[in-house]
């Protein structure tokens, strides 16, 4: 802050620790000057992290008449806005001055419920029509995995994906994330004695809300789905299998899932390596009424009180009333169609901006402004530049670039987002009024349409295959055990498969690749030593990658140098050797002493010319 702010203080600390309820108010003045606030509840919840922070540095409170006089939060949840002015002569500042002068909306926000048909939309979604990359294929199955997780037990993203470190030696990370010690495998038998053994996850979720304090570990139990997309033990099983994490030597999907449980015992434990328990396993519930107990849900929520789990409720109230009323059996399938997150969705919205729209944007007079501002002070701090004086004066030009690009960076986003959030809005007020007008002109409606391709291309062939498994399984859910039984083992061994893969984002692939077959050959590609200039030598060295995308060609070579050296180079110690990318360099083991070696070779070997070292 800056020191005009601090009055006879010598730091800001001593200013909070003295400040009255006028340097309060002058504070949220400042703040609205520098912030985007547009909601009572993001001011309120800003004045309460001010009042923790309060009681976290200086051990005590704020004065509670100190607090009545910025916020009486008692009083403004008991009285409406109209008695608030006249309550004990209280000055209610953040609920009636601020808020009549910036004119902050006061509604609530919507809290959609997520379903099971819309759990099953984003997961069909992610494996079917999802054009996201990952930095290998294996996160892609973590995030089906993640999905099922939160979805089943309603925990936080921080209690799965909690990175904060517990331990650190020189051998050894302990952090808060899901570990293989936390996940155990049982074959458990089968009811059926016809039927093979079932395999359950008992899964721990150590750290959760207030684990700092009150440590509350709960436990929850996953078995086998019919349906392969809702089934979290086929993800859990295909990671293990990446990881080589079984302690049984010679293990695969089909001989555990056809392992027997003996007959003196009710199931067996899969075990995990030693070495492996402390390794994440994910490197990077809602439940209703007659489900869980109020006991059992406050569980799962990590509550201390039951009277915290209206703050979860939706605004949609899930009883039918109007046959509660007319005494009639409620009707459960409207209740979950209208219930459904998905009850208003429309696949024909837009969700991104059109190049036009973008162009609109760029040159409206604003940004167009903003624009010149930017290129004058870089025309000024170039003239500096040049001539080596006044380096204060360079100094100050250089802030106030930064200052003015990232001003002008802030307001393209602003304005985008605004536009793209007018556009939803307003196709989501007209499309339907459209779409009863073309029906009542006598024009067919038009068909339903999820926006994507029916039939998707996938670069990776185990992700087509996984597609594949998930279709015929979600379409045939009364099919025989064995058959069951086998797509089941393929779904798993090809989700295996996939965590070894990466298909990076596409870069416009041309149809010229620089790989070929030798003439009859059937063992695969053919890798010669002498490559295109524009070929990345460590991408084609990458196994992960697909034939196409390993030979793939960048449009100059100067891309393809921007490329090495900031994808692959980057990571590299200058002065330390390691073994050519190149396939045959590698089934060679032919080494390089360091960067400048390596480049050196490309260029004899390979023929491929590499940036020269920059000063």
């Amino acid at each position: 802050m800056d020191s005009n702010y601090l009055g006879n203080h010598e730091s800001p600390l001593d200013a909070l620790l003295d400040a009255t309820a006028p340097d309060f108010k002058t504070f949220f003045q400042w703040f609205f000057d520098i912030r985007n606030i547009r909601k009572l509840s993001a001011l309120v919840s800003n004045w309460k992290n001010l009042r923790g922070y309060y009681l976290h540095r200086f051990s005590k409170p704020i004065d509670s008449d100190l607090g009545d006089d910025v916020l009486n939060a008692r009083l403004y949840y008991i009285y409406p806005y109209s008695v608030l002015n006249l309550t004990n002569g209280k000055i209610q500042f953040i609920h009636n001055d601020l808020r009549s002068c910036f004119n902050l909306d006061v509604s609530k926000r919507s809290k959609p419920i997520l379903s099971v048909d819309d759990l099953v939309d984003i997961l069909l979604h992610h494996w079917k029509f999802s054009v996201a990359t990952f930095c290998d294929e294996r996160q892609r199955v973590q995030v089906a995995l993640l999905l099922l997780v939160a979805a089943y037990t309603g925990s936080r993203p921080s209690t799965i994906l909690n990175t904060s470190v517990i331990e650190q030696t020189d051998s050894l990370l302990k952090t808060k994330a899901i570990c293989y010690r936390h996940i155990q495998l049982y074959l458990v038998k089968s009811e059926t004695p016809t039927e093979r053994a079932k395999v359950v996850v008992l899964l721990t979720l150590p750290y959760g809300k207030g684990d700092s304090w009150k440590p509350q570990p709960k436990t929850f139990l996953f078995y086998e789905n019919p349906n392969l997309l809702l089934c979290p033990v086929a993800l859990i099983l295909s990671l293990a299998f990446d990881d080589h994490a079984f302690e049984a030597s010679g293990a695969n999907t089909r001989k555990i899932l056809n392992a027997q449980v003996p007959q003196h015992k009710q199931s067996i434990q899969l075990c995990w390596k030693q070495g492996i328990k402390d390794i994440p396993i994910m490197r990077e519930s809602y439940m209703t009424e007659g489900v869980a107990t109020a006991a059992e849900r406050d569980q799962i929520m990590g509550h201390s009180d039951s009277t915290i789990f209206q703050f979860y409720l939706t605004q949609k109230v899930k009883c039918d009333v109007q046959a509660a009323f007319l005494d009639e059996p409620k009707n459960s399938t409207m209740l979950k169609t209208t219930g459904a997150m998905r009850f208003t969705a429309d696949s024909h919205a837009p969700t991104a901006l059109t190049w036009e729209q973008r162009n609109t944007i760029t040159n409206s007079p604003i940004i167009l402004s903003m624009t010149r501002e930017v290129e004058a002070l870089t025309q000024a701090k170039k003239k500096y530049q040049s001539s080596y004086e006044d380096k204060a004066r360079l100094d100050q030009l250089t802030v106030q670039h930064q200052e003015a690009t990232r001003r002008l960076k802030a307001q393209k986003v602003r304005e985008e987002r605004d536009m793209l959030r007018n556009l939803r809005a307003e196709h989501f007020e007209t499309s339907d009024t459209r779409e009863l007008e073309r029906q009542f002109a006598g024009v067919q409606a038009q068909k339903s349409d999820s926006g994507q391709t029916d039939k998707p291309i996938y670069d990776v062939p185990e992700r087509r295959r996984i597609v594949a498994v998930l279709h015929v399984t979600a379409e045939n859910m009364q099919m025989a055990p064995l058959d069951r039984f086998r797509y089941r083992v393929d779904f798993i061994d090809n989700l295996t498969l996939l965590c070894k893969r990466r298909d990076p984002r596409n870069r416009g692939h041309r149809p010229e690749i620089g790989l070929r077959r030798l003439p009859g050959s059937r063992i695969g590609p053919f890798f010669p030593l002498k490559t295109n200039q524009r070929q990345c030598l460590f991408c084609l060295g990458d196994k992960k990658l697909t034939l196409k995308k390993r030979g793939f060609l960048w449009s100059t070579p100067y891309k393809m140098w921007d490329h090495i050296e900031s994808k692959h180079l980057c990571h590299m110690a200058p002065n330390k050797g390691f073994t050519c990318p190149h396939p045959q360099c590698l089934e060679d083991g032919i080494g390089v002493a360091d960067v400048a070696h390596f480049k050196n070779h490309a260029a004899r070997i390979h023929g491929v010319l590499l940036r020269a070292r920059r000063n």
